[in-house]
């Protein structure tokens, strides 16, 4: 999955690059965007947090890449497949997962490590900025509207599918 993830995120990187060079519709996803991961470092955050018009151009990659990924790996298993429920761990495929996901980010990071000149999010707000954003995490996890990690589909940011016109 990393190696997956670094070349979906740097494939991304084509959709979001000078702003000048935007489409109205990536402008309004990249704002949204912005603003979510802004918000997180208010939920989450410990001391100084530096995401949201720093980061943009690192976070939405992540956010797309990780729904690219995502896609990838519902279309492999079948939804028979997809709702397997492991006993031994007690977790769905949906749930094994995004707990991969979040094992392949474990780091001992800190804050007040984090460099201020990093274009990306401090790493406890780039997962969770991710997955917070995807209402494939919020139907594994049974989130409820108003838990930190919710999702759905009109209300999150798109840019490709549910909410804006440009297609996969």
């Amino acid at each position: 999955m990393p190696a997956l993830f670094i070349i979906l995120h740097e494939l991304h990187h084509s959709v979001f690059r000078k702003p000048d060079q935007l489409s109205p519709l990536v402008k309004e996803h990249l704002e949204c965007t912005k603003n979510h991961f802004k918000q997180l470092c208010v939920q989450f955050g410990e001391g100084e947090c530096h995401s949201g018009i720093r980061t943009v151009y690192e976070d939405a990659p992540d956010v797309e890449a990780l729904r690219t990924a995502y896609d990838i790996f519902s279309n492999i298993y079948s939804q028979q497949k997809k709702n397997v429920y492991f006993k031994k761990y007690r977790v769905t495929r949906d749930q094994a997962f995004f707990y991969s996901v979040g094992m392949n980010w474990c780091t001992e990071e800190e804050y007040a490590t984090h460099s201020k000149t990093d274009p990306h999010s401090p790493l406890l707000i780039r997962l969770n900025g991710m997955v917070s954003l995807m209402p494939e995490f919020t139907r594994a996890f049974k989130c409820r509207e108003g838990d930190r990690m919710y999702s759905d589909d009109q209300t999150t940011c798109h840019i490709f599918g549910n909410n804006n016109q440009l297609e996969k």
